[in-house]
């Protein structure tokens, strides 16, 4: 049994660099350490076998015809028999580990219809829906609960998926029966799995996981509106981040200590495409980078 975390570099958008940048915060963050064991282990899925760090596993990328939209080509992790007896994590490689991130990457998750094991992620679930998930073997799944509005369809994003083994095959085999329809429909795997998924989907705490626009002041002042409206309020419930400061706003940009909210465990970076890197965004490389 090993915890899997998959992100990928195909095409120009992502370099290696981003993807070396990644596997150094998991390492800082002691992703690999502080479960000896669990054996953590970080692989890419990449066109090139160049630049990268010696502690990164790649596993080479073959063009699919079928696969006409980027965002799908991470699919097939999901009835990967050397993954089958572990736990998988399918991660943007913009997606910034903070502090924190430990206890979500590495928790145990649920196997299929095991009721007792989601306790720990749905404390109110009820007896009926307990009953359907044991009595049918559903499986579970997990991707970040969207707190705001950027125009975006759906309710999730596809940065950071969770799941176990290969019980959630079933995407993958939905997806291959009209892979064309499929990609068409949806613009990426997190409104494919929020409408396809039979399944549960498990949330994630207000903030948990949360946006920042590389070189983009006004969008992210406006996610610091958007956190008072949207996560403030479910406050001090859902508050995560012993000795933070609950009262702080989503982003400081002057002030004499504070950054982030430190309810934020995972920030992503959305670089437009990868036209904005995060290296040139200077609150980036005073704090995050």
């Amino acid at each position: 049994m090993a915890i899997n975390i998959i992100t990928s570099k195909i095409g120009d958008s992502v370099r290696t660099e981003d993807v070396n940048r990644l596997y150094l915060e998991l390492c800082r963050k002691r992703i690999f350490t502080i479960t000896p064991g669990v054996p953590v282990n970080f692989h890419v899925l990449s066109d090139t076998t160049e630049g990268y760090d010696e502690g990164i596993n790649i596993i080479p990328f073959v063009e699919d015809e079928d696969i006409t939209n980027p965002k799908f080509h991470m699919i097939k992790f999901f009835d990967e028999m050397k993954f089958q007896s572990d736990t998988n994590v399918i991660w943007d490689v913009n997606l910034q580990p903070l502090d924190l991130c430990q206890q979500i990457t590495l928790n145990g998750f649920p196997e299929a219809g095991d009721v007792k094991e989601a306790d720990d992620y749905v404390t109110d679930m009820d007896l009926e829906t307990a009953r359907e998930i044991r009595d049918n073997m559903l499986p579970f799944i997990q991707l970040p609960t969207k707190w705001y509005n950027d125009g975006s369809a759906g309710t999730v994003n596809d940065w950071f998926i969770k799941y176990n083994g290969n019980d959630c095959r079933g995407l993958y085999q939905t997806f291959l029966k009209d892979p064309k329809g499929i990609q068409e429909k949806y613009n990426n795997l997190a409104e494919f799995i929020e409408n396809e998924f039979k399944g549960v989907m498990l949330p994630t705490q207000p903030g948990i996981f949360s946006p920042y626009y590389v070189n983009n002041k006004e969008k992210n002042d406006d996610l610091s509106q958007q956190w008072e409206e949207n996560v403030r309020p479910y406050f001090p419930e859902s508050w995560s981040a012993p000795g933070g400061e609950e009262e702080a706003p989503y982003i400081e940009w002057e002030h004499e200590y504070r950054d982030m909210s430190k309810q934020v465990k995972f920030l992503y970076f959305n670089t437009n495409n990868g036209t904005e890197l995060p290296e040139s965004d200077r609150y980036l490389l005073l704090w995050f980078l």
